[in-house]
């Protein structure tokens, strides 16, 4: 036990010093750190859930909130930061679906 306890801390000790999670990091502390790019993600995200949850449940989505998901996407993606934030944490999900799938390959 002690041992896979000591393995599980040196990956995330790798994860932690790996160029993709220093990016994430740096691009979420500038984000944050930014009042309209925050607020701009933050209603994005809102109107994705939104959307999301609708899907989810089988509602109809209004055409007016399928364009101002597009409009919401639009300006995300216009806003350099906003762009930049998004790769990198896309990057840094795939990195931790690579370790994700990589533990699962292993079978008992």
């Amino acid at each position: 036990m002690e041992e896979i306890l000591k393995k599980s801390e040196e990956l995330g000790k790798l994860i932690q010093d790996s160029d993709v999670f220093i990016k994430f990091t740096e691009l979420d502390e500038r984000v944050n750190g930014d009042s309209q790019a925050l607020a701009l993600l933050e209603k994005y995200n809102d109107i994705a859930r939104v959307i999301l949850e609708k899907q989810k449940s089988g509602d109809i989505i209004e055409s007016y909130e399928k364009e101002d998901f597009r409009a919401m996407t639009r300006s995300v993606n216009d806003h350099a930061l906003l762009r930049e934030y998004l790769n990198s944490r896309d990057a840094y999900i795939d990195l931790l679906m690579k370790i994700h799938d990589s533990l699962g390959n292993f079978s008992l």
